[in-house]
């Protein structure tokens, strides 16, 4: 999501870590949930990109095929869900 809005924004990484006090690097680690994210940086990215929007920060991860939204769903904790990521890039 920290993505999509950092581009519907027009920054790149480097830009935002700027504007919010990170390098880019932090936030290319943010964006592919290699790093958990502060809670310093859950504030700044909402005060840079947030505009009104609330921040809100996920406990676990909850999926779902989302071509089938009555189906099943599983849940996962924030680090088997940032080692699955890490793993696809």
């Amino acid at each position: 999501m920290a993505k999509r809005l950092r581009m519907k924004k027009g920054r790149t990484q480097e830009q935002l870590g700027a504007e919010m006090g990170f390098t880019g690097a932090a936030i290319s680690a943010m964006e592919r949930l290699i790093h958990p994210v502060s809670d310093d940086m859950l504030v700044q990215l909402e005060r840079v990109l947030g505009g009104g929007n609330c921040v809100e920060v996920a406990t676990a991860v909850h999926l779902r095929d989302s071509k089938v939204q009555d189906g099943p769903t599983f849940t996962v904790g924030p680090s088997s869900w940032s080692a699955f990521v890490a793993w696809q890039n």
